[in-house]
């Protein structure tokens, strides 16, 4: 993590990459990254522009692609 104009940010330092879609996912317009494993707390959304997921894809974020900013 490191400061950058007074806010914490965080960038992924590996690709992340989800399970094959085995139907349609749909049209993602948000995603959200959670405080926990497990029963956590959406903590940002993101999504620039919507994103069709159809069946046999992967969404993948590059390594660096992501970045999380925090006051």
């Amino acid at each position: 993590m490191q400061q950058v104009g007074g806010q914490s940010q965080i960038t992924n330092s590996i690709q992340v990459v989800t399970p094959r879609a085995s139907t349609s996912w749909g049209t993602w317009l948000y995603a959200a990254v959670y405080d926990s494993e497990t029963s956590g707390a959406p903590v940002y959304y993101l999504l620039r522009s919507p994103k069709e997921v159809r069946r046999g894809m992967r969404v993948i974020i590059a390594e660096g692609g992501l970045n999380l900013s925090m006051n």
